[in-house]
């Protein structure tokens, strides 16, 4: 229930009334899930497009709680910090493709692992995500849904669940 009342904050602190209807810059809010797993996350994002053919590229981060089931059934829960890109056609209505990684996991987990044993849970590869979604651009409010395929694990587990779909709410400014 944390993610509904950050929302509802973030219309509070925005300058709702303020933004523009042809920004670059937002903020949102989203979930993804697969079955009862779920990845959650508040996050900025900026838009380069071209302003006469609407094709460009957007970058952007979030951070958020994560609790995904693994292999053995345990559930595991962890702070999903990612980075992604977006590329696509973005006017009133969008499409994209996108790609992305766990900041996280890339900047601060050690890779020089030195294990005595391999098995399929000694191979903690940075988490990613390749993906597709399309949504609306209403000008102070974007809406988007989209669908993600995730390599997700950790140091000693995999999840078996890959693909994610969700939503996701933004603020332009």
């Amino acid at each position: 229930m944390r993610i509904p009342l950050l929302a509802i904050s973030l219309f509070a602190m925005s300058g709702f009334a303020h933004a523009d209807p042809d920004a670059n810059a937002s903020i949102f809010v989203k979930r993804e899930y697969h079955d009862k797993d779920f990845i959650s996350g508040i996050g900025a994002e900026i838009r380069i497009t071209d302003p006469h053919s609407h094709f460009g590229a957007s970058l952007n981060t979030s951070i958020g709680p994560a609790r995904v089931t693994d292999y053995d059934g345990y559930e595991q829960e962890y702070m999903a910090w990612e980075g992604g890109i977006k590329l696509g056609y973005f006017s009133k209505l969008f499409v994209y493709v996108e790609a992305g990684v766990d900041l996280g996991e890339l900047t601060f987990d050690d890779r020089d692992e030195d294990h005595h044993h391999h098995d399929y849970y000694d191979d903690n590869h940075v988490d990613g995500y390749i993906g597709a979604g399309l949504g609306v651009n209403l000008g102070r409010l974007k809406f988007e849904g989209f669908s993600r395929y995730r390599q997700i694990d950790g140091e000693n587990w995999d999840a078996p669940k890959q693909t994610y779909t969700g939503v996701q709410l933004s603020i332009n400014f």
